[in-house]
């Protein structure tokens, strides 16, 4: 057996030192993005099943305001992360919670008009997905406003959610059939001057009757998934 003479060892102990920084590196790269993708899926499921506990409620809610639908559904969401514990755990649900700048971080900007979001979502420490709800309707240029009060807060950056995550719509449709009204908010990406086909919802599914489900591609990488839920 070779030995490795004594003056080597600070040379052998700094390669060895290396390769495990480079792999305790890898290894929370990996179970970061790894934690990442389990957040969009389980909040994914969580959203199903609080639509389907709140259809299952008949949809109370105060009125039709935006407002009101949306701390309705913020209780049917903590509502079902306490009825699977198993499931849902890691997921904590804020209400209302405000987004300050980073100029409001540092001083140098008031924090009274930090962007609100009405819903954010944690999932442990790794994950922040930030939640926009809006009422919808084909009348009253809701679709519109879908899209220049809702949509425009995470396309110039007023909403983010942890870099390479989406941020999530919630459409409160009160009357008219969700397919239309998606069909109307289309139209209204296609009317703003620097947006585009490309930028429109689309790939729609239903994974409960009451809700239909769509995303959306921007530019830097920024994805939308738009989560319609039939109230009528």
């Amino acid at each position: 057996m070779q030995i490795v003479s004594s003056r080597l060892w600070p040379s052998v102990i700094s390669v060895l030192e290396s390769l495990v920084v480079r792999f305790q590196g890898h290894a929370n790269n990996w179970l970061a993005q790894r934690a990442a993708a389990q957040a969009v899926a389980t909040l994914d499921n969580l959203l199903v099943e609080a639509s389907s506990l709140w259809q299952i409620q008949n949809f109370r809610r105060y009125s039709d305001d935006e407002v009101c639908c949306t701390v309705c559904f913020f209780d049917c969401c903590e509502a079902a992360i306490a009825s699977n514990p198993n499931l849902f755990s890691p997921l904590r649900v804020v209400y209302d919670g405000a987004q300050p700048t980073r100029a409001m971080r540092a001083g140098s900007a008031h924090p009274a008009s930090a962007p609100r979001p009405d819903l954010t979502v944690l999932f442990g420490q790794q994950v922040t997905i930030r939640v926009e709800a809006k009422r919808l309707a084909l009348s009253s240029g809701l679709p519109g406003k879908y899209v220049r009060q809702g949509m425009r807060r995470f396309l110039d950056g007023r909403y983010s959610s942890t870099a390479g995550k989406p941020g999530i719509m919630l459409g409160f449709v009160t009357i008219d059939a969700p397919d239309n009204v998606i069909d109307a908010i289309n139209k209204a990406i296609r009317s703003e001057p620097d947006l585009t086909d490309s930028d429109c919802l689309m790939d729609a599914t239903a994974p409960i009757p009451a809700m239909r489900r769509c995303e959306s591609h921007h530019s830097d990488g920024l994805m939308l998934l738009h989560c319609a839920i039939d109230l009528r």
